[in-house]
């Protein structure tokens, strides 16, 4: 017997129902969804100074290439998690989303093991974590239920 367990919101004393988690992967995706808009909103208030820690310059190279590994990873999962639920909504931007995220974190990875002899540089990390925030956001969106 599965439990679904809701979050809801009391609007004028109708109940609107705005997440339900019934299956494990919703779990998932909720939590890394939320995960990756906090990572997003976090770097880049870090980039514009909205939030006054900096990290030392040292980590900047090993959290760049973490950040490469999470984003080609999430965009595996939301590629897979498309067609998981290929009769909700938003199937086909996640998964043109998810391939250009797996692309770009695929070109990068391999530029830096030297496989190919090219890379995505050109790109500013602001558009990285940009594209956190729309992740976080599409694996987000396949938990709304109305």
């Amino acid at each position: 017997m599965r439990t679904k367990v809701l979050i809801t919101l009391f609007c004028k004393q109708k109940k609107v129902i705005i997440m339900g988690w019934d299956e494990p992967n919703e779990i998932i995706n909720t939590i890394l969804g939320l995960l990756l808009i906090v990572i997003g909103v976090l770097l880049a208030g870090t980039q514009f100074g909205f939030l006054p820690f900096i990290l030392p310059a040292f980590f900047d190279n090993v959290i760049s290439m973490a950040l490469i590994y999470i984003l080609a990873g999430v965009g595996l999962w939301l590629i897979i998690d498309g067609f998981m639920e290929w009769d909700d909504w938003p199937t086909w931007p996640t998964l043109i989303v998810g391939l250009l995220i797996l692309a770009v974190g695929i070109i990068n990875i391999l530029a830096n093991f030297k496989v190919i002899g090219f890379s995505i540089t050109f790109i500013p990390s602001i558009i990285y974590y940009v594209l956190f925030v729309v992740e976080g956001i599409l694996m987000l969106s396949y938990n709304m239920v109305s």
